[in-house]
């Protein structure tokens, strides 16, 4: 959103005004509400930016408010300033606007506090939070300025520096933003603690500047105020921002098709907001580690779509090229296949860095970090079929915490789908703290960087499946609400299985990619012959189930790479090929273990053919759990969009009252 110097710094113009006018344009541009917490820190902040721009002469520059980053809606910039050097050339500044008037480096072992973590707490820090105005209890915990992560008071987890935030930004928008993509000089970064003075922040001051990326506090106000002057000529900025605002955006290419590259630095997935602090949480637990010998333990907690794997991907090839003992676990089987396949395409031997968590039973591995993705999918005991080398009765959370001097956890308790899987942060901090393992802060992601970075989507699905947001916490039987269509992500309802398939085979010819998942509601046959029978059968349509050998079949890909290879879409895939996988475009055949009953969806235990998660072992309440679990992780696996199926005629009718798009 764009605003003016004059409307910030004027005494005549309303703040209650400005300041609805400001969230009107938020909402429009992010859909996200903002907080009232927000609005008071937009007025604050924008007019000490206002201010210095002002008495800089530099008032007629154009100031891009919230400036949603290309390759996620959920992530925005403070302010882009835009305008001109001296010599007439585009240029542009991105202004990171902090509130903090103190911040320390952190020392895990100084601020770590039993009492401060009850069981299954998760911090409820929104990124927008700022800190109060006392400096009071950050010096406690100052050191040197290795720190990767910094105290600030008001602030319940630690915070990675705010330069390296302001680098994710600079580095998103000379990637993807055609404008600049070739002349990166034109972009320069700024940091501006308003309410800091230097010696209340010294820590942060400690990192040495680079040339474009500079930060400064109320003590070097006058400072800003000259560089602000070196950067900028004296004229209107309107023509500039136009031209930054109507820029070509780069495509951005899938994490998959990164993987290989990440691994061989010959590019990289560039990290922001909340993946900051996660991925330097990480960066300094193993330093501090590597320093003194002991264990620690990293839980990165974040929704579907939320970049937890693009985080352990840039953490297992870093880590790699600096020499550390590292590998990557996987929670899937599909996942493990998928980005070990990835990997060969870089080195073969790049494979070994792959693996499932019962490889971890064996006492005898000893890493320095062990990257645990899909946590969630821990279980309580290992049991492999025919390797009865990997059996134990150990809970898997204890096995991988002893692999490794310091294991990182990324995890989300509602893509649990299996009776025995108990990933959850309770569990994790209950194994670490049995094994005297210090534990960090949790670190949550809040953005949303798949469904086309729509976070409005993501809320919309857990309100229909009444899914809540803590560990276990549930919200069935509250209304779910009507799909407001979001120009980043389409949900659409198919009157036919036929009519999903067709409408998807169309985007697939337009260059897109597709699959077709469904419910486990279909018996899963094994023909001797080796041909896939076409299990899922809805009226005359009949498909197969994604191929369960380890080989190709005719077409068919065997299932663990069932989402990622060529002729997958043939096949109907399950939870259990579709869970940390992603595609442009989802079909979801919603089956009969969920329908809609007296105006509530419910589940149905006869009609899930899932012998495992149906068997009178498990209690009706955790039944209920795993299957709205399992079309959470089905229906968030679009990047683009989603089209929805559901093979009963009541529950048909339902949605149709909630979604308005429709494939005929």
């Amino acid at each position: 959103m764009r605003t003016l110097r004059e409307e910030l710094t004027h005494s005549s113009i309303s703040k209650t005004v400005f300041k609805q006018t400001l969230a009107d344009h938020y909402k429009a541009a992010t859909g996200k509400t903002s907080t009232d917490k927000q609005r008071e820190t937009w007025v604050s902040s924008l007019s000490a930016l206002a201010r210095e721009l002002i008495e800089a002469g530099l008032g007629d520059l154009e100031m891009i408010v919230e400036y949603v980053m290309p390759t996620n809606k959920g992530s925005q910039a403070d302010v882009v300033l835009a305008g001109t050097d001296a010599q007439g050339n585009d240029v542009l500044m991105v202004v990171e606007l902090k509130q903090w008037s103190a911040a320390a480096a952190y020392e895990d072992d100084a601020l770590f506090d039993e009492d401060d973590w009850d069981e299954g707490d998760l911090p409820n820090v929104s990124e927008d939070e700022e800190a109060d105005e006392s400096p009071a209890g950050a010096q406690a915990h100052a050191h040197s300025g290795k720190s990767e992560l910094f105290v600030v008071p008001g602030m319940s987890v630690p915070k990675a520096h705010p330069l390296d935030q302001l680098e994710g930004y600079c580095e998103t928008i000379i990637n993807y933003v055609e404008m600049v993509r070739e002349r990166p000089e034109a972009v320069h970064g700024v940091v501006y603690l308003h309410n800091a003075q230097n010696s209340t922040v010294d820590d942060l001051l400690q990192r040495p500047e680079e040339p474009r990326r500079r930060i400064f506090t109320g003590s070097t106000r006058g400072a800003f105020i000259g560089y602000l002057q070196q950067v900028f000529a004296p004229d209107p900025g309107w023509e500039v921002g136009d031209r930054f605002l109507n820029s070509a955006i780069a495509p951005s290419p899938s994490l998959l098709e990164m993987v290989a590259d990440i691994i061989a630095d010959r590019r990289h997935f560039t990290l922001l907001d909340g993946q900051v602090d996660a991925y330097k949480a990480v960066e300094q637990a193993v330093r501090n580690a590597e320093d003194d010998g002991t264990k620690r333990v990293v839980v990165i907690v974040g929704r579907a779509g939320s970049g937890k794997t693009a985080i352990a991907l840039e953490l297992l090839g870093n880590l790699a090229r600096r020499g550390i003992a590292v590998e990557f676990a996987a929670g899937s089987g599909a996942m493990a296949e998928t980005v070990r396949r990835e990997l060969a395409k870089n080195r073969k031997g790049h494979r070994k860095l792959v693996n499932k968590f019962h490889r971890y039973v064996d006492p005898d591995r000893s890493l320095d970090v062990l990257i645990v993705d899909e946590a969630h999918r821990a279980r309580s005991k290992t049991r492999i079929q025919f390797q009865s080398r990997y059996n134990s009765d150990e809970h898997q959370l204890r096995t991988l915490i002893k692999a490794a001097r310091v294991v990182v956890f990324l995890t989300d308790h509602h893509q649990s789908i299996r009776p025995n899987e108990n990933g959850t942060v309770t569990a994790i901090k209950n194994a670490a703290q049995t094994l005297d393992v210090c534990f960090y802060p949790v670190m949550e992601l809040k953005d949303q960087w798949r469904c086309g970075g729509s976070g409005i989507f993501e809320e919309w699905l857990r309100a229909l499946l009444g899914l809540g947001r803590e560990d276990h916490e549930s919200r069935v039987g509250e209304s779910a609400v009507k799909w407001d269509p979001d120009p980043s992500f389409e949900v659409r309802l198919a009157s036919s299985p036929e009519a999903m398939e067709n409408f998807l085979i169309e985007r697939i010819e337009e260059g897109r990619s597709a699959r077709i998942a469904a419910g486990y509601c279909w018996a899963w046959d094994k023909n001797p012959d080796g041909e896939l029978t076409k299990d899922v059968v809805v009226g005359d349509w009949r498909r197969p189930w994604n191929n369960p050998l380890g080989k190709n079949l005719g077409s068919a890909p065997p299932s663990q790479l069932w989402a990622s290879a060529d002729g997958g879409f043939e096949q109907i895939g399950c939870v259990y090929t579709a869970q940390g996988l992603e595609y442009d475009w989802a079909g979801v055949i919603v089956g009969d273990d969920l329908v809609v009953r007296d105006g509530h969806l419910v589940t149905d235990r006869s009609k899930s053919a899932d012998r495992t998660v149906r068997s009178r072992k498990v209690s009706n309440e955790r039944f209920d759990q795993l299957i709205r679990n399992t079309y959470y992780v089905l229906l968030t696996r679009g990047m683009r969009g989603v089209v929805i199926y559901s093979t009963d005629a009541e529950t048909r009718e339902y949605l149709r009252e909630l979604i308005a798009a429709t494939v005929d």
